[in-house]
């Protein structure tokens, strides 16, 4: 089964009134979205981080060193509190 890498480019526009008036408030950035499930997606995205910063990929060295722990909600506020 072959799927397709899936891209979505949002951008920001936000419509205000003014006096009576209609402006448009435009961010000054594009955000890209890429689909990273597939291996098309995540090879495209870590190759463009690579080219655009001239620096080799970190993904595979940290996915060696991510640890996830799982705390409970009352833990979770005692130590967002302090």
């Amino acid at each position: 089964m072959r799927v397709d890498p899936r891209v979505v480019v949002a951008t920001n526009i936000g419509p205000k009134m003014v006096g009576g008036h209609l402006f448009l408030n435009a961010t000054s950035g594009t955000h890209i979205y890429f689909d990273k499930e597939t291996i098309a997606g995540e090879t495209c995205f870590y190759g463009l981080v690579a080219r655009d910063t001239g620096l080799p990929l970190a993904a595979p060295l940290l996915r060696g060193y991510t640890k996830v722990e799982l705390i409970s909600s009352t833990k979770r506020s005692s130590k967002t509190s302090e």
